[in-house]
């Protein structure tokens, strides 16, 4: 994100698409050669890692809505065994569409927490985000032309109804 030149031949950025890690600072040389900057201590690093190993996976779920496109959503599910009812479920509908979700974002931390205390977290993202190809960031019936992102929404839900796991 946002990258700078920092010396001769050499770009500095801060990479935040991390499942397992926090965002680290990458510098790049010009021969393509890249590596990671720790801004902490080994004490302060060894407690990141310690927070870091207690997330539960992320997983991007890919879900067909009933006009055929395919929509990538996020989802972080409690590593306990479900209630007898099924997980409760608390699904993030953002505003937007024109932005993207992706492991390692900002609610990311919001899931993790959410995860760790028996819930299931979605967070959509819609058709008209980003990262998914020119097709899927402009669709034609989006927004105030059809609204189509709520069928991203639909798909999320009837997914969600199909699992035996899920309250």
């Amino acid at each position: 994100v946002q990258p700078k030149l920092v010396g001769k031949g050499q770009i500095a950025y801060l990479a935040r698409y991390q499942v397992d890690k926090p965002p680290a600072v990458i510098i790049r040389n010009d021969d393509g050669s890249s590596r990671s900057l720790s801004m902490l201590n080994g004490i302060e690093q060894k407690t990141s890692d310690a927070i870091w190993k207690k997330f539960v996976p992320t997983e991007v779920k890919y879900l067909d809505a009933e006009d055929g496109i395919t929509s990538a959503h996020i989802f972080i599910e409690p590593q306990t065994p479900p209630p007898a009812n099924g997980y409760p479920v608390i699904i993030q509908v953002r505003g937007g569409p024109a932005w993207r979700v992706y492991p390692g974002m900002g609610r990311f931390f919001l899931g993790q927490y959410l995860a760790s205390r028996g819930y299931l977290f979605v967070s959509i993202n819609y058709r008209g985000g980003l990262g998914l190809g020119l097709d899927y960031r402009t669709p034609e019936k989006a927004g105030i032309n059809g609204g189509s992102e709520l069928l991203d929404l639909a798909a999320v839900v009837e997914h969600l109804k199909s699992r035996k796991d899920v309250n």
